[in-house]
């Protein structure tokens, strides 16, 4: 639901193709076709993990030159099958028997991925059209020598540019690192397949059949899905049948978010298939299992909204994984905030997705504070708005405005809602400060102007440099009790610490 949010936030993407000259700078490797193949699959993983790229990437730096490597990369452009015979090899290994006893026929691959390639086939005994997955020999071999190459996690860990604000880069990397592993397990996603077509048996969407008896980590064989892609099905269909696919995506989704607790968590369009106007899952490599209390929260989020009046959204954000204290700094702010993140689903009468720019919204709302707001919310929490990239993007593809106050009226109205979120009253009183402010200036030129909830004095040690730190120790200052003394005043008005070093002067005060 905060979709918009994400994709204007972290449309600077474009910072981790930095990982990819890190990647491509790796000159040992016994094949050139498996050393691209996995450059490519880490950055698919990352460019498809949103929060988790922008916390990536503003560590690592960014090189414009070289975006149209991540660009080439993310289309799959640079993917190339490995032929047939080569790969045949590996599923015999791996089924332990011929290819020719347990096939009747394989095609060349058909569909190119970056961690393995999927190929038409048909089975002995059995009638209709199959697909069989393989992944690439070696590959998670490569990658994982190729993340302890590039230094990713020694980099991240002694950067401090995330430090302002509040980032938890450890919190991140365990979620990158458990979507990597599951990406790279064929028996988890034939897990996450039967789980899934149990949950949507009486839906109107399809979903292929697994063959459990050839299913193996790096193998998996699902009946063949008939349907067009995306795009072609909006260039061929007509206006009801665009409006009917925009609404039966919209409430599957609600009601697997607010019904299963699963939710797909790779919803880009490549992995949809349309069929007799009905959707077609294709890819369940990376699922999402929400925990009751996450969807008591969501369910209760969205009939608040729906009924006009958000009642408790301190304790329906604290149960979706933010951090509360962080919250409290921009509390008056966040029923607006959530108004503006929701607003397709406010009013009753259709709404057209490219009218709405929520990234403006919440600028007007809290300006550069929008970072503190983001950096409240864990790496679960961003995987979830990650999950509903997919849908937005074909709702917005499509064209057609559709009604979503309805369509959520509708999936609610199946529901018995109890409302169990830990009710949290606000803070009567506010601090006197607003801001804490960090004015760097170069050669009496204003260099850096950075605003911050004022509460945010709780972590000064973690908003600075080390270097800057140790500068500001040399001088006398002491930065423990320069917090302390800041808390006890409540936070007023004051300058806290002044340093000049070489061309360079800082102001740190509350404002």
């Amino acid at each position: 639901f905060y979709i918009v949010v994400i994709i204007n936030m972290f449309k600077t993407v474009k910072n981790v193709t930095n990982l990819a000259i890190e990647s491509l700078k790796l000159r040992s490797t016994d094949s050139d076709l498996l050393k691209n193949k996995s450059v490519d699959a880490i950055l698919n993983l990352l460019a498809g993990e949103k929060g988790i790229a922008l916390k990536i990437a503003q560590v690592l730096g960014s090189n414009s030159d070289n975006l149209s490597e991540l660009s080439e990369v993310a289309k799959g452009v640079n993917l190339t099958a490995i032929p047939l015979e080569e790969i045949k090899t590996e599923i015999e290994s791996s089924l332990g028997n011929a290819v020719n006893e347990l096939f009747d026929e394989i095609e060349e691959a058909k569909w190119v991925a970056s961690l393995g390639q999927v190929h038409p086939c048909t089975l002995k005994g059995k009638l209709g059209n199959y697909v069989i997955k393989v992944q690439y020999p070696g590959i998670q071999e490569r990658i994982q020598d190729q993340l302890k190459l590039m230094g990713l996690f020694g980099k991240l860990g002694g950067k401090t540019r995330l430090r302002k604000w509040g980032f938890d880069i450890g919190d991140y990397l365990d979620n990158f690192d458990l979507s990597l592993k599951n990406e790279m397990n064929y028996l988890h996603e034939l897990k996450n397949l039967k789980k899934f077509n149990q949950f949507n048996l009486n839906r109107n969407i399809l979903s292929p059949e697994p063959v459990e008896v050839l299913a193996r980590e790096n193998i998996l064989v699902t009946r063949m899905m008939p349907g067009v892609s995306i795009d072609e099905f909006v260039q061929s269909s007509s206006i009801g049948e665009k409006k009917r696919i925009a609404e039966d995506l919209l409430m599957v989704y609600m009601e697997q978010l607010l019904f299963d607790g699963f939710i797909q968590g790779d919803t880009h369009k490549g992995n949809f298939y349309i069929h007799n106007c009905k959707l077609v899952f294709l890819d369940f490599g990376h699922f999402i299992t929400l925990t009751e209390t996450e969807v008591n929260a969501l369910q209760n989020l969205l009939q608040q909204i729906v009924d006009g009046q958000i009642v408790n959204p301190l304790g329906i954000l604290k149960d979706v994984g933010f951090d509360l204290e962080k919250l409290r700094s921009i509390e008056d702010s966040i029923p607006l905030i959530l108004e503006n993140l929701f607003k397709p689903f406010i009013y009753n009468q259709t709404f057209d997705l490219k009218t709405w720019d929520a990234k403006a919204d919440i600028d007007k709302i809290i300006g550069e504070q929008r970072w503190w707001f983001r950096s409240s919310g864990n790496a679960r929490f961003f995987q979830l708005l990650r999950s509903f990239l997919g849908p937005y993007l074909i709702i917005k593809d499509l064209g057609i405005p559709i009604n979503w106050h309805q369509c959520a009226k509708e999936v609610l109205s199946k529901l018995n809602i109890v409302d169990e979120i830990e009710l949290i009253e606000p803070l009567n009183i506010s601090p006197t400060a607003k801001n804490l402010r960090i004015e760097v200036f170069r050669d009496g030129n204003k260099t850096v102007d950075l605003f911050l909830p004022a509460r945010s004095t709780m972590n000064l040690e973690s908003l600075l440099d080390d270097k800057v730190k140790a500068s500001i120790e040399s001088k006398g200052y002491d930065i423990k009790h320069i917090k302390e003394h800041a808390m006890a005043c409540n936070l007023a008005p004051m300058i806290l610490f002044e340093l000049e070093e070489d061309e360079k002067k800082y102001r740190v005060f509350l404002a």
